[in-house]
This record gives structure tokens, C-alpha cells and sequence, in this order.
């Protein structure tokens, strides 16, 4: 099971499943497939509009019970203008998507790995770093 990723808009946490659905309807919606999504995510190349989609999207695949709203009442541009609010380049923004897009494109035992290896990496190259600076 892939994990569900929280994101805050309006001061209120709300759930983002990575679901087949939302992966199957991004694809569909916005044209391009999953990996590319991610890839200009991490460029900072989507749109705010997009960027709005990817959120509705995940919102609207998860399964809220005794839930005080509807995500399906919510538009991309709603939610746009909430991120857009948030600063769509800051972490508040950035965090959820990445690991909502993430998600979507890696099982969890995968997505476990290329962390781990990112981590070492930054490790080494904090290492050599300090190393050389002596």
C-alpha cells in the first residue's frame, strides 16, 4: 500500500491519495506520463494550474470517512489559488507534491532505496567536503 500524503491548505490538513485512479486521470488530464510529471515538478516547471490538478486529483482519491467536506466540490482553480497563496515554490507546496508525485511513480520499498541512496550521497559529499576544507 502506498503511503497517503498530507497536504495543509487553508490552515486545514487534507489527504492525497496515490491511488491507480489519480495516477490513471493525471495522465489522461494533463497529457503527459507520470515520471515527466515528476520530472517537472522537480525543474520547477509546472504550472500553477497543474499544480492545482495533481492536488484536486490526490484529494479526490482519498477516502475520508465521516469527512467535514467534499473534495469533489473543490476546482484546480481553487486549489491553485490556495497554493499559490502558500508560495508555490516553498515547502509548504513543494513537500506534498514531490512526495504525492513520488508516490505515485515508486512502490514504497523503491522510493525507500533512492532515499537512502540520496542520503548517502549527501553524506559523502558533506564528507569530502569538510574533508577538503581542512
Amino acid at each position: 500500500m502506498r503511503p497517503v500524503v498530507t497536504i495543509t491548505l487553508g490552515g486545514r490538513d487534507y489527504p492525497m491519495a496515490p491511488t491507480f485512479d489519480a495516477a490513471n486521470k493525471l495522465e489522461q488530464e494533463i497529457g503527459a506520463a507520470l515520471p515527466v510529471l515528476r520530472s517537472l515538478h522537480a525543474e520547477h516547471r509546472l504550472t500553477m494550474e497543474t499544480l492545482g490538478q495533481v492536488v484536486l486529483l490526490g484529494l479526490q482519491s482519498a477516502e475520508v470517512p465521516d469527512a467535514t467536506y467534499d473534495p469533489h466540490e473543490f476546482t484546480a482553480e481553487h486549489i491553485a489559488k490556495r497554493l499559490f497563496e502558500m508560495g508555490i515554490s516553498g515547502d509548504a507546496v513543494r513537500g506534498p507534491v514531490t512526495d504525492f508525485l513520488d508516490a505515485l511513480c515508486y512502490t514504497p520499498e523503491h522510493l525507500a532505496k533512492k532515499r537512502l541512496a540520496a542520503a548517502e550521497a549527501e553524506a559523502e559529499f558533506v564528507a569530502a567536503m569538510s574533508s577538503s576544507a581542512s
